[in-house]
């Protein structure tokens, strides 16, 4: 193939130089970094609530929440007796809950293991639930049910607020 005289390799390279320009896509610095969005809800920390079912109508109950990695948590529940503080057991080591979020504000899998050994001689039991943050309230509902010394409890719910 014959080049005019006034064509050489330079020109070739500016060419091929300015199509690639033109057709690559867009680096443009305007735009703005992907961000992460921060959970809607924090989850870890101290919880003050109520406990509120068919067999007793409402007691007082706190909770430390512990995040244990992704959107699992676990913690210590403790049931208030009217002599004992908020996050101190009532009943000599009330019990421990988990939890898992589905990344946002719902509670997809809510377990409370009771131990009360002080209550009635020893009360074991097994709660289990699901829930979510009421973003009106801003409060953590759980609705379960479970069945411990005192029988099954049905029409159940923890709802707690963030203390700290």
């Amino acid at each position: 193939m014959n080049l005019p005289n006034d064509f050489n390799m330079k020109n070739a390279y500016f060419i091929l130089l300015t199509l690639s320009l033109l057709f690559m896509p867009s680096c443009s610095s305007d735009e703005e970094p992907m961000q992460v969005e921060d959970p809607p809800f924090e989850f870890e920390g101290k919880w003050l609530g109520r406990w509120t079912d068919s067999l007793f109508g409402s007691v007082s109950i706190s909770a430390i929440v512990n995040n244990v990695g992704g959107n699992r948590y676990s913690g210590n529940m403790f049931i208030r007796n009217g002599s004992n503080e908020a996050y101190t057991p009532g009943y000599g080591g009330d019990g421990t809950i988990r939890f898992e979020t589905d990344g946002g504000i719902n509670v997809i899998e809510f377990t409370f293991v009771q131990n009360a050994p002080l209550y009635n001689g020893g009360c074991p039991g097994l709660f289990e639930g699901t829930g979510a943050i009421n973003e009106t309230t801003n409060r953590l509902i759980i609705n379960f049910t479970g069945t411990d010394c005192d029988g099954f409890h049905d029409e159940a719910a923890f709802s707690w607020e963030f203390d700290e």
